[in-house]
């Protein structure tokens, strides 16, 4: 397994932000825009990695079968894109190095968006729709 870095939890903030919107985004989305965002597919640990580190920092939440950026970090967000200077990569690295919140009910909250079998199943509905003829 590869070791995870700052800059995936980065990666895996954008995919929910660009796969979700409003609504949040469900693992099929997340796979699809972390590719968009990153132009590679995060593989399983990375993505559970980079879920579990957000809902402990309190920047993303999970509702229902979406995991979806928290309000307060969404504000921050847009706030900071009007100014189009700042990089998206560079403003998520900046909000989760200044996101001190730790949220206590977190742990073990990642399992209800991802698991093994969900992701494998995700990324394969996803390479199978995206495939080159």
């Amino acid at each position: 397994m590869r070791r995870i870095t700052e800059s995936d939890y980065e990666w895996i903030m954008m995919a929910v932000i660009y796969g979700g919107g409003e609504k949040g985004a469900d693992i099929d989305a997340l796979i699809s825009a972390a590719d968009y965002v990153n132009h590679a597919l995060p593989d399983y640990d990375t993505c559970k990695a980079g879920i579990k580190f957000l809902l402990r920092k309190g920047i993303i939440k999970i509702v229902g079968e979406s995991v979806v950026i928290s309000e307060e970090v969404k504000q921050k967000y847009l706030a900071a894109r009007s100014n189009r200077s700042v990089k998206n990569w560079e403003l998520c690295r900046r909000i989760i190095e200044d996101h001190l919140e730790i949220a206590d009910n977190a742990e073990g909250q990642e399992n209800q968006f991802i698991n093994e079998h969900k992701y494998e199943t995700a990324l394969q509905n996803y390479l199978d729709r995206n495939r080159v003829l």
